[in-house]
């Protein structure tokens, strides 16, 4: 809650905004990186991934490929301006990104199984290093 504010902005402390399950908070970023877990877990072994094709990925994939991408560039620009809260936008913009997906799209099981897979993976990974960049605990299950 706090790290999402920049550091020239006045905050007002909110118990109800730092627990929030379903907003710009904590915990529901790491909601998110627990249920990529989860279906990364269900799927013991990822197969073939090397071989997988971005060709035949859907819109909302490639958005979610498009955000992945600026990974390196967010946190850069973070250190550069000593603000925790360019990590935690880009966060909660890539969590709700996968979440609307999730919701939409079958992984396991599907025609495209190894490309959503990756796409999860790719998603927990980043998650998991930006929430250790800014010191949070990256839980298995919530």
């Amino acid at each position: 809650f706090d790290l999402k504010h920049s550091p020239q902005s006045n905050i007002i402390f909110d118990w109800d905004k730092v627990v929030n399950l379903e907003g710009n908070s904590g915990p529901y970023i790491q909601y998110t990186y627990a249920r990529a877990r989860s279906v990364l877990d269900r799927k013991k072994i990822i197969e073939n991934m090397a071989g997988s094709d971005y060709r035949g990925a859907i819109p909302e994939e490639i958005d979610i490929l498009r955000n992945l991408f600026h990974f390196s560039e967010v946190v850069e620009d973070s250190a550069e301006r000593y603000s925790p809260n360019i990590i935690c936008n880009y966060l909660y913009f890539l969590a709700q990104s996968y979440n609307s997906y999730y919701s939409r799209n079958r992984i396991l099981g599907s025609d495209s199984e190894n490309l959503r897979l990756l796409l999860t993976k790719a998603v927990e990974k980043v998650i998991g290093c930006c929430l250790g960049i800014l010191g949070i605990e990256t839980p298995e299950r919530m």
